[in-house]
């Protein structure tokens, strides 16, 4: 939580800092620090405030090295957790593509990207996508089951509580490949 500096703000909630690439804050979320009623926000952005769709964590990602890209922040810390440090995530949610353009800059220096979406229908659409988008040549993404040991698997979390971190580390060293339409492979 320091690492990423992940606060709490005055009413328990969880405070996520989304900081560009030269340190400077740019976008503020908040989620509560609970189980989420029906019909209650998930998360929101601080009101009035700049809401630039950046990547969470991006200020400490070596460029030089493969970058994770995953769905949600509590992702993005189960795999720093699990001691992989050069990790993501979209600001607002799988739908969300925004940020690709604001950075498209940024992304364009990586060789190598995995994408980890979240195991759901959002979660497919939004692998296929992003790797279209970021390039086939250079993007994998990681194929997770959906039931393991009858434990439901849906992202990255769900790997770390259930299975460990190893497991992370290992589906991150054999990332898939994003096959090629109308591509043979000889």
């Amino acid at each position: 939580l320091n690492y990423c500096d992940v606060q709490e703000d005055c009413n328990k909630n969880i405070v996520w800092h989304f900081y560009d690439s030269n340190d400077v804050l740019l976008t503020v979320k908040y989620r509560p620090a609970r189980k989420i009623k029906k019909g209650e926000a998930k998360e929101w952005a601080q009101k009035d405030k700049d809401t630039t769709p950046i990547l969470f964590n991006m200020n400490r990602v070596d460029i030089t090295q493969p970058l994770v890209i995953v769905e949600g922040q509590g992702d993005c810390l189960a795999i720093i957790e699990a001691g992989y440090k050069n990790v993501v995530s979209v600001p607002f949610g799988a739908q969300s593509e925004e940020w690709i353009e604001e950075c498209w800059e940024w992304l364009e220096q990586f060789d190598k990207i995995i994408v980890w979406s979240d195991n759901d229908s959002p979660g497919i659409i939004m692998r296929q996508r992003v790797c279209a988008r970021l390039g086939s040549w250079r993007t994998y993404f990681i194929d997770l089951p959906t039931v393991i040991d009858n434990q439901p698997i849906k992202d990255a979390s769900d790997v770390l509580f259930y299975l460990g971190k190893q497991v992370i580390l290992d589906l991150i060293s054999n990332p898939s490949d994003m096959p090629i339409s109308k591509v043979i492979d000889l």
